[in-house]
């Protein structure tokens, strides 16, 4: 088969470059033909940052031709009443397509509001990571937004002495060299609703070799990933970080966990089974 993975929209944006790369890794090595062209061909388009091309902008909405029929909608956003509410989940747009979706929460919510939605995993495929082994002098990594939620816990960290690194929009080499450098990367929830477990960022770090403290509280689905992660709710996160900075072999037991797990987590098969239950 030939397929095209797209961006909904025809102009770079680094946060999906890496679901790109992963997405058409998969494919080839499963002998499919893969482009990954920021437009829409006459092929099965497997398209990311869907509802990007419906977000307004100060002059009105973009406009953007809609994907064509038989395209594939991976759909990267977590479920919840907020980003359903204000589109980040366009649930009637999605409506006439497939839906891949990271994670089992998801699926099993838009599922309920009639969407084709299958399961698509986040997974491992070579050449995935760049993390050069380098002196750890950040004890706690975060990569992402800023919001409130975050921030209390960034300033516990530093309460309990701990050197914290928050960054924005890094990516390729900056991001890899910032990882190697810390001994822990914490993993948090953007809002107190989201219950879906943030796979696509995860998968990264243990690929990479990395402890990762992540939030799960209660009612969230881990997607297999709860022994290969430090997996806590969201008040005991500091605790955690605390502990697996002063502990050096539970760090590297979790390094070697997760490494191993994604092994098992191959993007070729994780693929070959979704291309399957269409």
């Amino acid at each position: 088969m030939r397929f095209n993975v797209a961006l909904a929209f025809p102009w770079g944006n680094e946060c999906f470059e890496e679901i790109i790369r992963s997405i058409a890794s998969g494919l080839r090595e499963l002998g499919h033909e893969v482009t990954t062209e920021k437009r829409y061909l006459n092929c099965t388009n497997i398209i990311v940052g869907y509802y990007l091309q419906l977000k307004p902008v100060a002059n009105g909405f973009r406009h953007h031709p809609a994907p064509p029929k038989g395209s594939i909608i991976y759909q990267l956003e977590p479920y919840s009443p907020e980003t359903v509410s204000k589109e980040h989940i366009p649930i009637e747009a999605m409506k006439s397509y497939t839906v891949w979706d990271y994670s089992r929460y998801n699926v099993a919510s838009l599922k309920e509001h009639g969407i084709n939605a299958v399961y698509v995993a986040a997974g491992s495929y070579p050449g995935m990571t760049h993390v050069i082994p380098a002196q750890q002098d950040i004890d706690v990594l975060f990569y992402g937004g800023l919001h409130g939620r975050r921030k209390v816990i960034f300033e516990e960290l530093k309460q309990r002495g701990l050197k914290v690194c928050t960054a924005y929009s890094v990516w390729q080499e900056e991001r890899a060299k910032l990882i190697a450098r810390a001994k822990v990367v914490i993993n948090i929830h953007g809002e107190d609703n989201y219950h879906s477990f943030e796979s696509m960022r995860v998968a990264y770090l243990l690929a990479s070799r990395k402890a990762v403290v992540t939030e799960v509280n209660s009612g969230d689905d881990t997607d297999g990933f709860e022994n290969s992660a430090l997996c806590v709710p969201y008040r005991s996160l500091t605790d955690a970080c605390v502990y697996l900075v002063n502990n050096a072999d539970r760090r590297h037991e979790l390094e070697e966990a997760g490494y191993a797990y994604m092994q098992t987590r191959q993007m070729k098969d994780i693929l070959k089974v979704a291309l399957e239950s269409a």
